[in-house]
């Protein structure tokens, strides 16, 4: 059951009063994963440390968090981030913040996901680092998740906070749908649990309809160059990418939000095509920078070149993240932008 107190209820707005929802614009704050791993996110801590900039916020929230159990819902994390957004409007109603959903399916699984279809699966980063998460190609995954976003879309697809909801089901490493972790330890143990190219591209197929119970929001979908890996050697397939990209677009029309998290001066031999057909396509697009280090007067022409127009920044050194900016490069930033 859901665990909504009376207070909280209240954030949840009327359709009939919900106005027309925009894609977000300009600079994003979109929070620390780090700081999500360690379980105290806090929405508003770059926002807060250089007030008046931003334009919307990234809510970061694990399955773990929302359902420890299943059908067991519990949208506390939400709230409290929809609590301190409404809060910093009402004090800043020149400069009110606008929200996207990033809910991460890999960071904190909830235990009863990681065991279904006799899952889980190791992903290994190295010797000492590996985690686990369940078998997202499979049916009772896919399932699972749908659920999930049943849910989320009948609390908060009104709520005119959240503009925009990320697409994250089919995400294995961090929570873009097409970043890999494709070295030999993680084929192997892959190939063990059935995962097959076609798994993959099912998967990424899926995802798209698996936000279809969102009405409302604008739906953002990173994208990025696809792998296959049936032969055991990662191998690049950019048309099955950009087929999906168009897909995706057709399906979703003006909420269609596309996106990518590897925006820097020189982009790489695999990112340029995305961008170029984002460019192609047109319509809203959201990047993040490749890194902390990438936050650039060039970088930002980049993104302008192909179409970018929300653009998600890393929390500064300020807020204790590890982007290195002031607030003068800031709006040094937006005025490139507005310009």
């Amino acid at each position: 059951m859901l665990l909504f107190s009376a207070c909280e209820k209240q954030i949840i707005d009327d359709v009939n009063d919900n106005p027309q929802k925009h894609a977000l614009k300009g600079l994003v704050s979109m929070g620390s994963t780090g700081d999500l791993r360690k379980g105290k996110f806090n929405v508003l801590k770059e926002a807060n440390t250089h007030p008046g900039i931003y334009s919307g916020v990234v809510i970061k929230a694990t399955w773990g968090e929302l359902e420890p159990q299943k059908d067991v819902f519990d949208f506390s994390p939400i709230q409290n981030a929809l609590s301190d957004i409404e809060n910093y409007n009402k004090l800043s109603p020149e400069h009110k913040l606008g929200a996207k959903l990033r809910i991460s399916a890999t960071i904190n699984p909830p235990d009863w996901v990681l065991n279904l279809a006799n899952g889980p699966v190791e992903i290994v980063i190295n010797q000492s680092v590996s985690y686990n998460i369940g078998l997202f190609w499979t049916e009772e995954y896919h399932q699972a998740w749908r659920e999930l976003q049943l849910k989320l879309a009948e609390s908060y697809d009104t709520n005119s906070l959240i503009q925009e909801v990320c697409v994250t089901s089919p995400a294995m490493a961090t929570d873009e749908p097409f970043v890999t972790i494709f070295n030999q330890a993680t084929i192997q143990n892959l190939h063990q649990k059935g995962f097959t190219d076609n798994d993959f591209r099912q998967a990424l197929k899926n995802a798209i309809n698996d936000y279809s119970c969102w009405e409302k929001t604008l739906i953002d979908f990173s994208f990025n160059t696809y792998r296959k890996i049936d032969t055991g050697i990662p191998v690049t397939d950019t048309v099955f990418a950009i087929d999906l990209m168009r897909t995706f677009k057709n399906s979703y029309e003006e909420r269609a939000v596309l996106s990518n998290h590897g925006l820097q001066e020189n982009l790489t031999a695999g990112a340029l095509p995305i961008f170029v057909s984002f460019l192609e396509l047109g319509g809203d697009i959201a990047a993040q920078t490749k890194s902390p280090n990438d936050l650039t007067d060039q970088t930002f022409k980049i993104g302008l070149k192909y179409g970018v127009s929300e653009f998600e920044i890393w929390d500064s050194k300020e807020a204790g993240g590890y982007a290195d900016f002031t607030m003068d490069d800031l709006k040094h930033w937006q005025s490139i932008i507005e310009n």
